[in-house]
């Protein structure tokens, strides 16, 4: 959820502030650096193919689910 969202930049904005810009035709997910607001990547501004990556602590590689190699299945 941004913290503010409109065709204009926020004034006096706290760092990494983020804001939808409505300005164009397609709206821009920016934060706020303390100087600058950044575009952040989105599906819309990623090459064809490419998917903006979604973090997901807990749900990584190796986290209780054993190493995929039949650990923990009776494999001696």
């Amino acid at each position: 959820m941004p913290d503010h969202e409109g065709d204009a930049e926020p004034t006096a904005p706290a760092f990494a502030a983020v804001w939808l810009d409505t300005s164009g035709d397609t709206p821009v997910l920016k934060v706020y650096d303390g100087q600058d607001w950044h575009a952040e990547p989105t599906e819309a501004t990623l090459p064809f193919g490419l998917r903006a990556r979604k973090e997901n602590p807990g749900r990584g590689r190796g986290r209780g689910r054993g190493n995929g190699r039949g650990a923990g299945k009776g494999v001696k």
